[in-house]
């Protein structure tokens, strides 16, 4: 007998004793008795096992992986079953259950030692696997979907706050440094002013020492003269070199004022567009290192000490990065 033809016999057999089988004719029963342990609980509950596991193995098309002998072996078992079911419907003799109890424990224990409940059991897990996994692996791609919309409105926001506020920031300080520059600026020329009227004073003291040096030599009397006109070039170094060291240190930091300046300058546009550094990639890696650089570049600080090094550092490093964009 053919694997394909048994499965049909299997399959025949196995319908028509969920047509005909009925728990209320074992109900009906009296004297129900308990033979071999089998009560009248043990019978349900192991006729609904195996109705359970082939209509499983049949809609899985699971028979088809059970050995022709085993096949045999269920057809028979299940017509047997149904044979005995039909004689205890027609006699009422309590005698039958013996058997037909045995029977269907017999089958029941069959199903579990060829693996058929094992594989249907198996693949339900699996479905229910499969089915729970897609689930979840929906909802995560929706919860992700909601989270980068979040995450890019809030960056939206937050970005527009902060780089309004760092622009302010910036802004004031622009103010206040050009105030300084200002002022050291005014001083410095205050203070060349005023050195050079103390060196005009000076001036014409020398020049009318230098004169009397001239008449004393015409006279002889050169050596002193000298002296004196050296005395008075000595003079005028000591009176001017305070005035000298306060132009050196006020255009120090007037210079210094200048650099922070253009600095402060430079980092109040890179805030202003900062959140628009986002927008400039679909890579969120890519993203990422733009915002990076520009943050080095806004919340670096003063870079008068190294001259401009650092800020130009982070400029190409901006300028390395966003040339890769596509």
């Amino acid at each position: 007998m053919s694997l394909i033809n048994t499965i049909a016999q299997v399959k025949f057999n196995f319908n028509n004793l969920k047509n005909e089988f009925d728990m209320t004719v074992l109900e009906n029963c009296k004297n129900f008795p308990a033979w071999n342990n089998h009560s009248l609980e043990d019978v349900r509950s192991q006729y609904d096992a195996i109705i359970s596991i082939l209509e499983e193995a049949i809609e899985l098309n699971d028979l088809e992986n059970v050995p022709l002998n085993f096949l045999i072996s269920l057809s028979n078992s299940i017509a047997a079953i149904l044979n005995n079911f039909r004689n205890l419907k027609n006699q009422l003799n309590q005698q039958h259950y013996h058997q037909l109890s045995s029977q269907i424990s017999s089958l029941r224990g069959q199903l579990r030692t060829f693996g058929i409940e094992v594989s249907f059991i198996r693949e339900r897990a699996l479905d229910e696997l499969r089915l729970n996994t897609g689930e979840l692996l929906s909802q995560l791609e929706k919860e992700k979907k909601e989270f980068l919309s979040l995450k890019k409105d809030l960056g939206s926001y937050v970005g527009g706050a902060v780089s309004s506020a760092l622009s302010d920031s910036f802004k004031k300080r622009k103010d206040s440094l050009w105030i300084a520059k200002s002022f050291w600026l005014f001083l410095f020329i205050g203070v060349g002013y005023v050195t050079y009227g103390d060196t005009r004073n000076i001036s014409k003291e020398i020049e009318i020492v230098y004169k009397t040096s001239i008449e004393k030599e015409a006279q002889n009397e050169s050596t002193k003269s000298t002296s004196d006109l050296l005395i008075v070039w000595l003079v005028r170094l000591l009176s001017v070199s305070p005035n000298v060291a306060a132009l050196w240190f006020i255009g120090t930091q007037y210079l210094k004022e200048r650099h922070f300046e253009e600095e402060v300058a430079h980092k109040a546009s890179v805030a202003s567009s900062l959140k628009n550094y986002s927008e400039l990639s679909s890579s969120e890696s890519t993203q990422n290192e733009i915002i990076s650089a520009a943050s080095n570049v806004v919340f670096s600080p003063p870079s008068y000490k190294d001259g401009w090094g650092g800020v130009e550092k982070n400029l190409k490093k901006i300028a390395e990065i966003t040339s890769h964009l596509k």
